[in-house]
């Protein structure tokens, strides 16, 4: 099942070279199943995909927009993704930027 998630959010990333977002959250998709490989049935869920999960970033940051601006920490998106996933934690992901593609996205970019 693991190899199939990674195999799906390399297809997604490939399929999506336009969206300059897809492998930033790929990426940081791919490094929590090699530390929570329990999770990759909720990556194979059907309808769940990376750009759905970039479509729910975008909601909530609207949701939180001042000035017309809506922002995201990185810490709070990749939230929203493992929430977009049905991925359940009981406290916020810690998101080391080493370990992920630079990932700095405002609203704008996502209309």
């Amino acid at each position: 099942m693991l190899q199939d998630a990674l195999q799906k959010i390399g297809t997604e990333i490939s399929a999506e070279k336009k969206n300059k977002y897809a492998p930033a959250v790929g990426s940081f998709l791919i490094n929590h199943l090699r530390n929570n490989p329990q999770d990759a049935g909720n990556i194979l869920t059907e309808g769940k995909t990376i750009a759905g999960s970039l479509k729910a970033m975008r909601e909530e940051a609207q949701k939180n927009q001042d000035g017309g601006i809506g922002m995201l920490s990185d810490e709070e998106a990749f939230n929203i993704v493992l929430k977009y996933y049905g991925i359940h934690v009981n406290e916020k992901v810690p998101v080391t930027m080493s370990k992920v593609a630079n990932f700095d996205i405002s609203l704008d970019d996502l209309m």
